[in-house]
This record gives C-alpha cells, sequence and structure tokens, in this order.
C-alpha cells in the first residue's frame, strides 16, 4: 500500500521536475489568459471593446459612431472556447505583440484614434496602447484580426 501511494507520487513529481529542468514547462489546465482587454476607436468613427469576464466569457461593446459607452453602444457577451484562446495566443506569437512598446503616440494628429491592448497569459504577459501610432502595421493588422476571430467574425477596427 505505501508502495502505490508513493509510485502515485514520484512518478508525476519526477516529470514536472524534469520539464522544468529541460527548460519546458508541464502543460497549464487552463488555455485562457489571466487578462484579456482591447478597445480601439474614436471621435469620428466607430468604436470596439472587447473584456474577458471569465475564463470563458469576453464582453463585446461597439458604437458606430463615437466611443463605447456613448449613446448607441451595443453591448453582448460571448462564449470563448479553449480551441479558441489556444488559437488567439498562437496568433499573437506570429503577431510578436510580446516585443511591442507599451506606448506609441502621435502628437501632431489630434482626434484621431487610439486603442489598447493588455493580455497576460502568466508566463506571456503585454499592454500596450497608443494615440495615432502604433507598432509595425503588419503586426498590429494581424491582432486585430486575432480578435476578430476570437469575437467569431465581430468587427474590431
Amino acid at each position: 500500500m505505501e508502495t502505490k501511494r508513493c509510485a502515485s507520487f514520484f512518478w508525476p513529481t519526477l516529470i514536472t521536475c524534469l520539464l522544468l529542468l529541460s527548460g519546458l514547462q508541464a502543460a497549464d489546465p487552463s488555455v485562457a489568459p489571466k487578462k484579456f482587454s482591447a478597445a480601439i476607436g474614436g471621435f469620428l468613427g466607430g468604436s470596439f471593446t472587447v473584456e474577458m469576464t471569465a475564463p470563458d466569457t469576453v464582453t463585446y461593446a461597439s458604437n458606430p459612431r463615437t466611443f463605447t459607452g456613448g449613446p448607441g453602444t451595443r453591448q453582448t457577451t460571448i462564449k470563448v472556447t479553449d480551441a479558441q484562446w489556444t488559437a488567439f495566443r498562437s496568433h499573437l506569437n506570429a503577431a510578436k505583440v510580446w516585443n511591442w512598446k507599451a506606448s506609441y503616440s502621435d502628437p501632431g494628429v489630434a482626434d484621431g484614434t487610439v486603442w489598447h491592448f493588455v493580455v497576460d497569459f502568466g508566463d506571456k504577459k503585454i499592454t500596450s496602447d497608443g494615440n495615432n501610432a502604433y507598432p509595425e502595421q503588419a503586426q498590429f493588422d494581424a491582432m486585430l484580426a486575432a480578435v476578430r476571430e476570437l469575437l467569431g467574425g465581430k468587427d474590431f477596427r
């Protein structure tokens, strides 16, 4: 009896230790981030926000004329699967969002587009925002596309 208990404890512990020593990490049972929110918009056009409210749920808001929260804002709750979170993270890796600066700004443009992006997977996290300026365009566009895919194709631009 004592041998069975010891063996059931020994092997998983040994495997975890070997993974850590080799630089690999044991799989996290949850693939959802610990935190996620994104927003983009401005005074002269549509605005969009998304925020994770639970590991399987995000709240999406859009306003076709001004910032979300203003008159005409529509809000909906969207369920997100582990497969969607996994694909989202893969797209963010490809977009190299983990290397973005904390802030981008172009003070020469007034009343333009503001954006904010926060995601924390524990081992990888980024908080970045901008005011009429962006990281490399292809990377930024890839992030926007990843958010749209996570939202099931809802607008986020």
